[in-house]
């Protein structure tokens, strides 16, 4: 209905309009403040004594108060000094009304966290130039904690990015200098065996007069180092496969990646484990069309792991 918009848009403005709490025992002083921001764009609200102005705060929620210091009950200077001791309240600007005029007094103002002081009887000029004053140095500070909220989540973020990074740099830089340090004694090791094989085979073709014993035992040596050469060969394999897999996660950021490339690698490197090369059918159906993905390489490689963890 008109009525309900028309309320909505009234609440909207009160919303953004700044807000004051005055407090003052003095009736009149309060009609007079009033009337001295009245039409100025603020939003008022009244409390005549400490314990009514410390309920308002949490109610009201001001962005400015207007505290007198000689009231009964809680005085100014304590109201003030709750407000700044609160962390929810710390953030109000308070600004001090007295007719105490001697510099122990303001000092005194300032030392419970009073943001101005003012003395009665005050120019109206003054006090409405020192209220705008406080609510710039309110917008400036409520800006300036939405910032440093910020960036405490962008460095938190980035934070975690950094150590995740370099804990997959440092993982791989490990497993390529054990796998560097693997491939000496690997190139030691398949020289010797096809050195050995070259030398068995000669013997192999030793006279028909020799003993049948002889002639298997050669056979035997030689085939048992045909199987060893065929295990350092597939050892190569794994160790360029680990040297791809590892140069692959240490990478930072995410780039464009081929998936059928990638699954087909991951489970060529699977195929290391002889329980899932011979022991699981896999029936490999790739689309040829599938585009390009943006991401990390060990994220999807790992995927592709947990799959066949389902299989094995």
């Amino acid at each position: 209905s008109p009525a309900g918009r028309s309320f909505g848009k009234e609440q909207e403005l009160k919303s953004t309009m700044n807000r004051i709490l005055v407090t003052d025992d003095e009736r009149n002083h309060l009609k007079a403040i009033n009337r001295l921001f009245m039409g100025h764009g603020y939003v008022m609200e009244f409390a005549q004594n400490g314990h009514q102005a410390l309920k308002k705060v949490h109610d009201f929620s001001p962005d400015v108060v207007l505290l007198d210091i000689m009231m009964p009950g809680i005085d100014g200077y304590e109201v003030c000094r709750r407000l700044k001791s609160d962390g929810k309240t710390s953030a109000i600007m308070v600004l001090l009304l007295s007719a105490k005029s001697s510099l122990d007094d303001r000092l005194k103002g300032y030392e419970v966290g009073a943001d101005d002081y003012i003395v009665k009887p005050y120019d109206p000029e003054e006090l409405r130039a020192k209220v705008r004053i406080l609510f710039r140095l309110k917008k400036a500070q409520d800006e300036l904690r939405v910032l440093n909220q910020n960036l405490e989540k962008i460095v938190e973020v980035k934070t975690r990015e950094l150590v995740k990074k370099e804990r997959q740099a440092i993982v791989g830089q490990m497993v390529q200098g054990i796998i560097h340090n693997l491939q000496g004694p690997m190139m030691v090791a398949k020289g010797r065996v096809e050195m050995a094989l070259r030398g068995f085979r000669e013997l192999s073709e030793v006279p028909e007069e020799a003993s049948d014993g002889f002639q298997k035992s050669v056979e035997a040596v030689v085939r048992n180092l045909k199987k060893a050469s065929e295990a350092v060969e597939k050892t190569e394999v794994l160790i360029q496969s680990l040297l791809l897999k590892s140069g692959q996660e240490a990478a930072e950021g995410k780039r464009k990646l081929k998936l059928n490339d990638l699954i087909v690698k991951e489970l060529n490197f699977l195929d290391a484990d002889l329980s899932f090369k011979h022991g699981i059918k896999k029936n490999l159906h790739l689309d040829p069309d599938v585009p390009d993905i943006t991401g990390i390489y060990s994220d999807f490689s790992q995927v592709i792991y947990n799959l066949s963890l389902i299989h094995i």
